[in-house]
């Protein structure tokens, strides 16, 4: 979304990327100044364009704990779906890095090895158990077993490759049929986008 001209990093500016693991050491904004720091955005953006067309990532109405004023959802509402289609083992890689190794690095420098790798493990185990009744509890227990041998094999080694055990299946289970069933339900899609591509505006 950074990369369009006319993007809108939605998440960026609620300070949580949306899912049940999208939480950022920054705190969420109160309501209102997200709503003006979104407002600021947007104006910014129609100044830069002759065409007042945004590019927005299709959230729901809550990005955390804030939520999109009801205008603008009813505006994404009545706009064509633009759906971009990553390769799975890019999806793989950019997960890794924001939510492994970013995450990691994010929770040592704020709070210590110690103290960040306990913080970084309550952060994993609490984004999987926020979903634990869609998943099912047993399906929940599993992934949380595989969750812990993945944190001791990073503990030791610093490998994160032990985190796909337990990333592929719940994509695979969980997100991406969500995502499907999701997109079933709108209208009007538009067109498709391959990776590292600018959106057409026009």
């Amino acid at each position: 979304m950074r990369q369009q001209p006319n993007g809108v990093d939605l998440e960026g500016l609620a300070r949580h990327r949306g899912s049940s693991f999208g939480r950022t050491l920054k705190p969420q904004l109160s309501q209102a100044s997200f709503e003006n720091k979104l407002a600021v955005e947007l104006l910014k953006i129609n100044a830069r364009q002759t065409l007042k067309r945004w590019v927005l990532e299709d959230e729901g109405r809550t990005i955390g704990a804030n939520h999109l004023p009801e205008c603008l959802r009813e505006r994404m509402a009545q706009a064509p779906i633009a759906v971009v289609e990553d390769l799975f083992a890019l999806r793989l890689e950019r997960l890794r890095e924001e939510y492994f190794i970013r995450m990691h690095r994010d929770f040592t420098h704020a709070y210590g090895d110690e103290a960040g790798w306990q913080a970084y493990s309550e952060y994993l185990h609490h984004g999987l158990f926020a979903i634990r009744r869609r998943l099912g509890l047993q399906r929940f227990a599993e992934l949380t077993d595989t969750l812990d041998r993945a944190l001791a094999e990073q503990l030791s080694s610093g490998s994160t490759d032990g985190h796909m055990a337990w990333l592929v299946p719940l994509l695979n289970e969980y997100y991406d049929p969500m995502y499907r069933y999701q997109l079933e339900k709108k209208p009007r899609i538009s067109f498709f986008a391959a990776h590292g591509k600018t959106l057409p505006t026009g």
